[in-house]
């Protein structure tokens, strides 16, 4: 997955075509997980596309660092906050798959 990422740096990937493994749903389970991680990290974002969809696209250097340097400034605005109701709260994306709809 990450070879398929670096080499569309930028670049929008659809999702369904960047995980799903049609011969083994447990690849793509694996796949989901491993990009769940590749987020986390700031290494791709998860976007929607009107058109096409869930899009993932891989995040250049500085594109990475700027994302990890927004959280860093959030998460200390947050944390230097008094009241909860100023806290930043990070963005979820959850996803349900299982043998049938694979």
């Amino acid at each position: 997955m990450t070879n398929i990422l670096n080499a569309h740096l930028g670049q929008k990937i659809p999702l369904v075509q960047l995980v799903v493994n049609h011969e083994r749903f447990s690849q793509t389970v694996e796949n989901i997980f491993a990009l769940s991680f590749l987020v986390k990290d700031a290494w791709a974002r998860i976007v929607h596309d009107a058109e096409n969809g869930l899009q993932v696209i891989s995040l250049t250097e500085k594109q990475r660092y700027a994302a990890l340097n927004e959280r860093r400034s959030a998460a200390a605005a947050a944390a230097g906050s008094s009241s909860s109701s100023n806290a930043v709260g990070g963005k979820q994306f959850m996803m349900a798959i299982d043998m049938q709809m694979w």
